[in-house]
């Protein structure tokens, strides 16, 4: 636990048990290791979400697995060709949202096996396609009301309506957007160069932010708390940054001397 105040962590010993232990992102290996002893993955765990107690993992052999917390597994999703690198749940239509190295966005009913319910792929439109930087996913979100979704990765950023399948903006940059999040009327997204990007929803600009990572990996918003969000950011650098006005770097935790 941090104090965002002065930047110090105040908790040096913490009680690790299986519910609570799935939802922290500094428990991720201990996460693994722990379900690995059950279930007998020998991959390595790209990421894991949580939907209404039940956590999704990402694996190396293109599948997605849906788990129960009594270590049963519940579900696998398979259909990816290449590695799933991205992750986000539509919970309102019972389904997850997936992108991968494959270059595709597939949309899946989680409550049956394998069962494909969309299917999108952005290098396959000119106006998104970068063939330069490939064809590749890094980053998937949904808004509030989940109709609409934002993807991007080797392909520009770009909005899609969830319920027509259609792109209606394309965020252009020059670099590879690796996580993108909708907070309130605002698109926020950061990649291989230290700017935080705020969008319109409609693909302008809106303005940049400098941040420390060279490339960002994660953002977050506090989304729960009613009063006092932040936004979260993190990459390849010892530094998280917190933005309690968005507009600006408020401090940095510091991971390391």
């Amino acid at each position: 636990m941090w104090d965002l105040d002065s930047g110090t962590c105040k908790v040096i010993q913490v009680l690790f048990q299986m519910k609570y232990l799935l939802a922290t992102w500094d428990s991720i290996t201990v996460v693994y290791m722990y379900l690995c002893q059950f279930l007998a993955i020998s991959k390595p765990m790209l990421f894991l979400k949580l939907c209404q107690d039940v956590p999704f993992i990402g694996i190396s052999s293109f599948c997605l697995v849906c788990l129960l917390f009594d270590n049963l597994l519940n579900n696998t999703l398979t259909g990816h060709r290449d590695y799933i690198q991205c992750l986000c749940l539509r919970t309102k239509h019972s389904q997850c949202v997936s992108g991968a190295e494959d270059g595709t966005v597939r949309l899946w009913d989680y409550r049956t096996k394998g069962t494909l319910t969309g299917l999108i792929e952005p290098c396959k439109n000119e106006d998104i396609h970068r063939p330069q930087l490939g064809s590749w996913i890094g980053c998937v979100s949904v808004d509030e009301s989940q109709d609409w979704l934002v993807c991007g990765g080797g392909p520009s950023l770009s909005v899609w309506h969830l319920r027509s399948m259609a792109c209606t903006a394309v965020l252009r940059t020059e670099s590879c957007q690796q996580t993108a999040l909708f907070h309130n009327d605002l698109i926020l997204s950061a990649g291989s160069e230290p700017h935080v990007f705020h969008w319109q929803i409609n693909g302008d600009p809106k303005t940049h932010v400098p941040c420390t990572p060279k490339s960002v990996f994660a953002l977050q918003v506090n989304d729960k708390s009613p009063k006092n969000k932040v936004l979260a950011v993190g990459g390849s650098s010892a530094d998280i940054d917190v933005f309690t006005n968005f507009g600006y770097r408020a401090l940095s935790l510091k991971f390391c001397q």
